[in-house]
């Protein structure tokens, strides 16, 4: 069983997204207090991918002294995560797991402790599942075609990965892509054999909105009109 990390490093890229990232930030907020209560220290890295809402604001508000906002015009959030984890690698002390969640999701209390316990039993990379937040707006059958439809192996969602920093750079980095970057990004470490592990009973909750921000990915996926019952929370299991 490896040691666990000292150093985490949340890497959160955001575009426009001030309806949704207090609430982010704040669960991020608490998902850090059991680590740092244990010794580990934790460095929330904001991404502002060109905002022009008041998201820029909202992070500096709730960032804390070791925290980082940092500014992009990237557009991707291939391009974004990759400058989150090269800022907060420039100001690391030790070697840090990186975490990355997307402005538009929740995280549970567990969510950081059920991370690094992947890392305490030699994962290189930590891979947790979705439940969806505002339910209604997408049918449960949307969500459910979408977990059935074919794939070439586990579900990965960039808005609940964790890596190590050094199987990030074996990797090239985050790949420098529109969409799908997550899933590009386990494959390509599963060439490196870098050890992996899916956890789909750790989630987080992210948005269910319509409109998409990259339509190749769960948001784009086609909607339906019913209406659906509310979401499960999120949740930390050994699954």
């Amino acid at each position: 069983m490896n040691a666990h990390p000292r150093e985490v490093a949340v890497v959160v890229p955001v575009h426009d997204e001030e309806d949704l990232l207090d609430r982010c930030l704040r669960s991020v907020a608490r998902a850090a207090a059991p680590v740092r209560r244990a010794g580990t220290t934790v460095r929330v890295v904001t991404v502002l991918d060109d905002c022009r809402d008041a998201s820029g604001d909202i992070a500096t508000r709730l960032a804390a002294a070791d925290d980082v906002v940092i500014e992009v015009d990237a557009r991707r959030v291939g391009r974004a995560r990759q400058a989150g984890a090269r800022a907060a690698l420039e100001r690391a002390r030790a070697h840090p797991w990186l975490v990355f969640c997307d402005a538009d999701s929740a995280v549970p209390r567990c969510w950081l402790v059920a991370h690094l316990r992947g890392a305490g039993e030699g994962a290189h990379v930590v891979a947790g599942g979705i439940e969806l937040i505002d339910a209604h707006l997408r049918p449960p059958a949307v969500a459910h075609a979408w977990r059935q439809r074919p794939s070439r192996g586990p579900e990965v969602y960039g808005t609940n990965l964790a890596i190590r920093a050094d199987a990030l750079a074996e990797a090239g980095g985050v790949p420098d892509l529109a969409v799908g970057e997550d899933q590009a990004l386990w494959d390509v470490l599963g060439l490196t054999g870098r050890p992996r592990a899916h956890r789909p009973g750790l989630t987080v909750r992210t948005s269910a909105r319509v409109r998409a921000r990259a339509p190749g990915g769960f948001h784009g996926y086609p909607d339906g009109r019913q209406r659906g019952g509310p979401a499960p929370p999120a949740r930390c299991t050994a699954s």
